[in-house]
């Protein structure tokens, strides 16, 4: 399994969360000041997470388990998404 990039079914996931991303962001843009949050499947990782952002270019902030966040602060998601 080590030497697998991509199993059965993961295309089909990213394409379905592509889906779910474009209906947060269809809700959120319809109230103001709204925030869209998906939160997608994964065990300990975040590759579908992050095949369907970049893959539907709505999203401002993915927030992976392998990459260290700050949530408040300068640098911080808070700011970001403000």
């Amino acid at each position: 399994m080590p030497l697998i990039d991509r199993s059965f079914g993961f295309n089909t996931a990213v394409q379905e969360s592509i889906k779910f991303i474009e209906s947060a962001g269809t809700e959120a843009i319809a109230c103001e000041h709204g925030v869209g949050i998906v939160r997608l499947m994964g065990r300990y990782c975040g590759y579908i997470a992050v095949h369907a952002t970049l893959a539907s270019r709505d999203v401002n902030v993915c927030l992976i388990p392998e990459v260290y966040f700050q949530l408040y602060g300068h640098a911080g998601v808070y700011e970001r998404i403000i």
